[in-house]
């Protein structure tokens, strides 16, 4: 048992006291809260106004942390504003391609992707070009062009308005060449 007298003047009391005490219940053991007050205000109905705005705190929390989560994630906006495949003559390998359009505070970007997979191989594709677009307007200003010349040479086209980030010249026995079709430039392994 535990017992602790308190004045609280600035509230109306003039003493109040509690006691915590163990007691037996159906689970094993309990305790047991006793307030003994003396003024002209009641300190239980002080205690009930504490507690029920802790309780309330604390229910608020994980609502307000979910909701700052899910706000963050929904920042983070992505979508596929363009996909084509284009097989080799001989039907092994399947290229290719796609444009992701990243929004966000911060974090808006326009890529565009091509890869190079074996179509019976259980191996996964193999990244061969990355370009970094300026933007995805007008519309098909990101498409990347593939064409195979040969069941051992790719050649992939676009239009400009794009800085290349990453390129793969020769991929399992497959040339890769690439052509800006605004200047013409063409840059390949051979």
């Amino acid at each position: 048992m535990y017992s602790r007298p308190a004045n609280l003047p600035g509230l109306g009391v003039e003493s109040c006291g509690f006691q915590v005490s163990d007691y037996p219940n159906k689970s094993g053991v309990g305790l047991e809260l006793e307030i003994n007050c003396s003024g002209p205000t009641n300190c239980r109905e002080i205690m009930k106004a504490r507690t029920s705005r802790i309780f309330a705190i604390r229910k608020a929390i994980p609502l307000i942390l979910a909701s700052i989560c899910v706000s963050a994630i929904g920042c983070r906006d992505s979508a596929i504003i363009w996909s084509a495949e284009s097989r080799s003559p001989d039907g092994r390998w399947a290229a290719s391609a796609s444009t992701e359009q990243f929004g966000g505070p911060g974090t808006a970007y326009v890529g565009t992707q091509v890869s190079l997979k074996a179509v019976n191989g259980s191996q996964p594709a193999v990244e061969v070009l990355g370009l970094s677009n300026d933007s995805a307007y007008p519309s098909g200003i990101t498409n990347v062009g593939m064409n195979w010349i040969s069941a051992s040479h790719l050649e992939l086209t676009y239009k400009g308005h794009a800085s290349v980030d990453f390129q793969v010249v020769r991929c399992a026995g497959i040339d890769i060449s690439l052509r800006d079709l605004s200047g013409g430039t063409v840059k390949s392994s051979q």
